[in-house]
């Protein structure tokens, strides 16, 4: 779970790990260590799980061939929209 500022600034570290087939953006406690408890916008959620994935698949795309992420969060759209994503 990506649920820290920190987390988010070591991500491309934590998608590194040997093993790690999962990563999961939390905004609702994203936006808690942020120090903005709820308060983040649409825009801003759907930017941030968009980073997430967006490595992900770079990750996983590298590491195996593979091009498969499944999303669904309050930002709803990011799942169609990362459906068709390629490098």
């Amino acid at each position: 779970m990506i649920e820290k500022v920190s987390a988010m600034e070591q991500l491309e570290e934590i998608l590194s790990v040997e093993g790690v087939d999962i990563v999961q953006f939390g905004y609702g406690d994203y936006s808690i260590n942020l120090g903005r408890p709820g308060q983040l916008s649409p825009d801003e959620i759907h930017r941030l799980e968009r980073d997430v994935i967006e490595l992900a698949l770079k990750k996983v795309i590298s590491a195996s061939g593979s091009n498969w992420v499944y999303s669904i969060s309050g930002a709803s759209r990011m799942g169609r929209e990362c459906e068709n994503y390629s490098q």
